[in-house]
């Protein structure tokens, strides 16, 4: 298993495991994502910005759990 990065690709969000590839793709209008802690934090290209968490795996996220 590699590391779990997040990054915007084509206007989506995805976690990233860096071995095994893609693990989950999610959001819309996604400008950036970064994981802090065991959250990921999505800006959109609206300049908002959403909060998703992290499952008990550690590998996929749910969510947003907030938006502000």
């Amino acid at each position: 298993m590699g590391n779990i990065i997040a990054r915007a690709q084509g206007g989506r969000a995805q976690i990233v495991d860096t071995s095994a590839g893609v693990l989950q793709t999610f959001g819309v209008d996604v400008q950036t994502a970064i994981i802090q802690g065991g959250e990921v934090v999505v800006t959109l290209t609206n300049g908002k910005t959403q909060i998703y968490r992290f499952n008990a795996s550690g590998r996929t996220v749910f969510g947003p759990v907030r938006t502000f």
